[in-house]
């Protein structure tokens, strides 16, 4: 473009800028006008609405687990928890039900998302809607809570393939005997306090695939100084374990200084905690991970 060309595109543009301000007068842009223009000008980004509604999810997913965990006669217990993101499809709970009985279950639903964060909420209402009523009269039973779930579960029809796998069970303060039902859950495994590890297998199907599924109490009384650890799958992606972990702990303390649990205590729970938060540490997991850990005093 030559300059006379480049003059006359400037003049052209001048007298039509003069001619609209003629005809149309400027007035002041009221507040919401200007909040909109600015909108325009400069959304607010998606993502960054995504990730705050997500950091609020993760916040609440958090408080539907115990702050607390109950005082417990007899017994000294761990409960940990991380999600893979955000939110996850982990969730658990530990419950008085009376003066002599502690109730507990833990719940992994599929997947690792908004979705089975979901789904986790929806078995935590049933469970804990159970432990309330059944509870309260000395009726609650494992076996019927995870029952109840699964009618709930396929009453809802989902559409995808979404089931969940759960353990729950109760400790008796006096006998001190734990009992509990697994369904789809890994075998939780028993540590005596001589370090000998036993995986108690029990049978029992996810819930939310079939009616009626296999589910099967078991019975165990604990021992002095034995530990009965109950976990989600997403304990097996860590980078540690976990059975000789609870050998470890449960071994003599006299040890050299570079032992793994050489600075705590025999039967500490604070060294377990310390050793799963390091095994996590700070990047993302491949899967959401729970650990319900009991450990006998008596």
């Amino acid at each position: 473009m030559d300059q006379p060309q480049v003059q006359l595109l400037h003049d052209t543009f001048f007298d039509f800028a003069v001619a609209q301000e003629e005809e149309t007068p400027t007035t002041p842009l009221s507040v919401a006008e200007l909040d909109s223009v600015q909108r325009q000008l400069h959304p607010v980004p998606t993502l960054r609405l995504v990730d705050d509604e997500l950091r609020d999810a993760s916040f609440l997913q958090r408080e539907l687990c115990p702050r607390n965990l109950p005082d417990v006669s007899g017994a000294s217990l761990l409960a940990w928890s991380r999600s893979k993101g955000s939110v996850g499809g982990d969730l658990y709970d530990v419950f008085r039900l009376d003066e002599s009985h502690i109730g507990f279950w833990i719940v992994d639903a599929t997947g690792h998302s908004v979705s089975s964060a979901l789904l986790a909420s929806l078995a935590r209402g049933v469970l804990g809607t159970h432990a309330r009523t059944a509870g309260c009269c000395g009726k609650y039973d494992p076996l019927d809570a995870l029952d109840l779930l699964n009618v709930e579960l396929l009453g809802h029809n989902f559409a995808d393939c979404s089931f969940v796998a759960a353990i729950c069970g109760t400790y008796d303060e006096k006998t001190g005997e734990l009992q509990w039902v697994r369904a789809g859950a890994p075998a939780p495994l028993g540590v005596n306090e001589a370090g000998d590890v036993t995986r108690l297998s029990s049978d029992g199907t996810v819930l939310g695939m079939i009616e009626n599924p296999t589910l099967e109490r078991h019975t165990h009384v604990l021992a002095h100084g034995e530990t009965i650890s109950f976990f989600t799958d997403g304990l097996e992606e860590l980078p540690l374990d976990w059975a000789m972990v609870l050998r470890e702990s449960a071994a003599s303390s006299s040890r050299s200084d570079d032992a793994p649990l050489s600075r705590y205590p025999s039967h500490s729970l604070d060294a377990l905690l310390e050793i799963l938060e390091e095994a996590a540490g700070d990047e993302s997991l491949s899967d959401d991970v729970t650990v319900l850990t009991f450990r006998a005093s008596r």
